[in-house]
């Protein structure tokens, strides 16, 4: 498996080239859109680390945490966008 660093190295142009097009011209996209970043990410962590194994909300919520710590990690959460218990489905 990918580390969470090699993960949002591989990912963070395609989500600068989302915000700078859906930022433009459909901005209420964008939420739609990490939204479902924020779900995969969250069924990686699920994949990696036995203990959220069938946890998807543990692994959503451990991804808030670590959007807090390393905000610059990934480029939407720089902006503010980061996985909350409220943004889960």
């Amino acid at each position: 498996f990918l580390s969470l660093e090699t993960l949002a190295k591989s990912i963070n142009p395609m989500l600068r080239g989302w915000i700078t097009y859906y930022g433009q011209f459909y901005p209420t996209r964008l939420k739609r859109l990490f939204d479902e970043v924020h779900r995969q990410l969250a069924r990686w962590v699920t994949a990696k680390f036995k203990r959220f194994k069938g946890k998807p909300y543990r692994a959503y919520y451990w991804l808030g945490n670590i959007s807090r710590k390393e905000s610059k990690l990934f480029y939407h959460w720089q902006w503010g966008v980061t996985p909350t218990a409220n943004r889960r489905r």
